[in-house]
Parts: structure tokens; C-alpha cells; sequence
């Protein structure tokens, strides 16, 4: 592998880029080990995109405006139902304010949580076989069913 040290590589670069080395650039070329393997490369390079350019197989403009014009509906859904579940949470709130406000309800605290400890107490068996019949249940079902 050539060293890297000539100062005409970005000339070599750009005359390949531009499609036109020039008789003088190609002198310099023959006498130089670094100019030509990079001279070699970039051809390969240029050739290579120039392939794959041709062969490219782009979308019509229709399709692209046609995709463009979907997602832009999308969008404007999403946002719509954004602002229209954030005016719903507002009303919901807004609307237990107000009743409370109107009813005049004032809450015991340590009452509901009293009265949730009771029922709990009261309800622990019945929950117990609840629990575990939603785990068991589908347990069975997935042994019952698999194949072997």
C-alpha cells in the first residue's frame, strides 16, 4: 500500500469527481504511488455510484404526494385527539369540582378508610379464591391445550 503523503490527492479527488482528470493530472499520476492507487479507487468509487444511479428505482411523484398527504392526516388526527382528551380530562375534572362544590360533600377520610379495611376483612376469602382462580384458570387451559 502507498504511503499518503502527496499534496495533490484533493486535486485527484475532485478531477474524479468532475469526471475529467486532465493530461497534466495524469502525468503527475504515473510518477506517483499514492495518486494512483487513490486515482484507482476513486474511479471504482464514482463508477459504483453511477451504477447505482441508474439502476435506482424512485417512487413516481404521485405516490411520494399521495403518502405526504396521508401522513400529514395522521398527524392532524393524533393532535386532534390529544386536545380532545386533554379538554375531556379538563371537563371531567372541572365537573367533580363543581359537584362537590354544589353538594357540599365533606369527606371523612379516616371513615372511608375504616370502611374499606372492613370490607376487605369481610371480602379476604371470596378474593383469595378470585386470585386464584384467574391464575389457575389460564394455567390449565395453556397445559390442556399445548401440543406435546
Amino acid at each position: 500500500m502507498a504511503k499518503r503523503d502527496c499534496d495533490r490527492e484533493p486535486e485527484i479527488v475532485a478531477a474524479v469527481a468532475a469526471g475529467a482528470v486532465g493530461p497534466e493530472l495524469r502525468s503527475h499520476v504515473g510518477a506517483c504511488d499514492s495518486c494512483r492507487e487513490l486515482l484507482a479507487v476513486a474511479s471504482a468509487v464514482v463508477d459504483d455510484r453511477a451504477t447505482l444511479m441508474r439502476s435506482a428505482n424512485p417512487p413516481s411523484a404521485g405516490l411520494v404526494w399521495w403518502r405526504m398527504n396521508m401522513r400529514e392526516k395522521r398527524e392532524a388526527a393524533r393532535a386532534a385527539v390529544r386536545t380532545g382528551s386533554f379538554i375531556q380530562f379538563a371537563l371531567i375534572v372541572g365537573a367533580v369540582a363543581v359537584a362537590i362544590a354544589i353538594l357540599g360533600i365533606s369527606i371523612d377520610i379516616p371513615a372511608v378508610v375504616g370502611s374499606i379495611a372492613t370490607s376487605m376483612r369481610a371480602l379476604a376469602f371470596p378474593l383469595l379464591l378470585l386470585a386464584a382462580w384467574l391464575i389457575l384458570a389460564p394455567a390449565t387451559v395453556f397445559f390442556a391445550v399445548r401440543r406435546r
